[in-house]
């Protein structure tokens, strides 16, 4: 049989012979995309007869099941055809393909979004994986150097040794009930919940719940109320999720009820933070959380209370949450495990009023579906046996005392030229600007210094607040703190 168009009846093998293995990519695969290069691109014209594995093994000094696997996956994909007795070839049917090829065209085609697409993309949460240790004052970041990893890896370990055939099957779409029901007993005690095991779901995060609770009870146009400054992952997911937002201030008592209570728009859903406020640190006074929870049963809203650092109070007992004051199953109460346990620790809790719990776990089903089991397995061992309380406690007293320092070194270095919120609080504390200085560029004297604070007017949609950042402190010792607050004064002393 003669090759095609004139190609000698052997394919030379310096055409294709290029292999560049590592450590993942192996041999063979190297030598199949080399081949199929030349193949798309004319190099191998059709027709052309390649050499026998064995002979082309030697010339490139592999083994002969290396060039094999190649041949045989080109063959399949139907580059190659064989004949018994007469060797291998080239298809002889790849024009169309070669067509394709040789008028695609570098330049990359329009990706076209939709609305809520578009909405999507701007995200604000990191894309990439921190490579390096914490930068302060990085804000909602625990101390991760004090976590029990060697127990949480121990347990890890049993749970998975111990995994049954039934919990490889289809999940709850609650999620694993033994560890709602030890999440049901300490919010009890610890957030003065009430709850049974049926009515806690588990989540991934705390914005996928919000994220469900949005689809359940809002439509396009829909009016979300929520404080402002807002935190920006739930800002971001409102305006995904195409709601009207009605944005409520905040001042040293939390939101301010009044304002919503005086509102006629018809509120669907109220996102509110009142243990902790995001960002501004503020606590929802308690005449305020029982006006909240009755605007809420008269207007129909529902209350999404996010009790992401609830936990963490250093001035007395944690203020119990504004679930515990609801008796019309008006509030929907979510935490999760980033702040108390590890951020990839991708787990979170959402205490789901009884009238809307079918609802929720039918939604559910047909959205993340349920949360995978291991990490529930070990969770649910953490808090049985002990290990989550005592770990809060021992943080409550960690933090407590780097919040001190952060406080005294503040007071010291940096005087009279900003304030620090006196709220006895969370892993951050909001920092009051005393500068005629623009915000954005206090933050960029910092970042030049490597420090990193968030800035209030990412998380505000309204509301104007004079020039406030949120600084970091639970993530860093007394000695980096002082480091950090020395330079953090030399760049205030250079802006006044």
């Amino acid at each position: 049989m003669e090759a095609l168009n004139g190609m000698p009846k052997t394919a030379s093998t310096y055409l294709f012979t290029e292999i560049r293995a590592g450590r993942d990519v192996l041999k063979w695969q190297s030598l199949y995309q080399s081949m199929r290069l030349a193949v798309l691109d004319g190099r191998l014209p059709a027709g052309t007869r390649l050499p026998a594995t064995r002979e082309l093994a030697r010339d490139l000094g592999v083994a002969r099941g290396t060039v094999a696997q190649a041949y045989d996956l080109l063959s399949a994909e139907g580059f190659l055809r064989s004949e018994v007795g007469r060797g291998t070839y080239v298809a002889a049917d790849l024009e169309p393909i070669r067509q394709k090829q040789r008028h695609k065209t570098d330049a990359p085609r329009a990706v076209r979004l939709s609305r809520r697409g578009n909405k999507l993309a701007s995200s604000p949460y990191p894309l990439a994986a921190a490579k390096s240790k914490a930068v302060p004052f990085q804000p909602f970041l625990p101390a991760l150097s004090e976590f029990p990893i060697a127990i949480w890896q121990r347990l890890a370990i049993s749970s998975a040794r111990q995994v049954t055939i039934g919990e490889m099957q289809d999940g709850d779409a609650l999620g694993y009930r033994p560890l709602r029901q030890a999440l049901t007993e300490y919010l009890r005690l610890a957030r003065g919940l009430h709850c049974e095991a049926d009515n806690v779901f588990i989540f991934s995060s705390t914005m996928q719940a919000l994220d469900v609770c949005l689809r359940l009870v809002t439509d396009d146009g829909d009016t979300v109320a929520c404080e402002d400054p807002c935190y920006r992952g739930a800002s971001a997911l409102f305006r995904a999720n195409r709601v009207k937002l009605l944005p409520i201030p905040v001042d040293k008592q939390g939101m301010d009820v009044s304002i919503l209570s005086a509102t006629t728009a018809q509120v669907r859903l109220t996102y509110v933070t009142p243990a902790h406020q995001a960002p501004l640190g503020s606590v929802l006074s308690a005449s305020r959380r029982l006006r909240l929870i009755e605007w809420a049963i008269k207007s129909g809203s529902i209350i999404f209370e996010d009790d992401y650092d609830g936990e963490y109070r250093y001035g007395g007992h944690p203020i119990p949450a504004l679930q515990a004051h609801d008796s019309h199953e008006v509030v929907f109460h979510c935490g999760s495990f980033s702040k108390t346990l590890f951020p990839a620790l991708r787990l979170a809790y959402l205490v789901v009023p009884n009238r809307y719990v079918a609802t929720m776990a039918a939604a559910r089903s047909v959205t993340s579906r349920y949360v995978g089991i291991s990490d529930q397995l070990a969770l649910t061992k953490f808090i049985s046996k002990g290990h989550f309380p005592r770990h809060l406690g021992r943080m409550r007293k960690l933090y407590a005392e780097r919040r001190n320092a952060l406080t005294y070194l503040f007071n010291k270095l940096v005087g009279q030229a900003v304030e620090l919120s006196s709220v006895e609080a969370g892993l951050q504390v909001a920092c009051q600007f005393k500068l005629a200085t623009p915000e954005k560029d206090i933050l960029a004297k910092l970042r030049a210094t490597k420090l990193i604070a968030h800035g209030v007017e990412d998380y505000q949609l309204k509301n104007r607040l004079p020039p406030t950042c949120v600084l970091g402190f639970a993530a860093f010792t007394p000695m980096e703190l002082k480091i950090a607050a020395e330079r953090f004064a030399r760049v205030i002393e250079g802006l006044t």
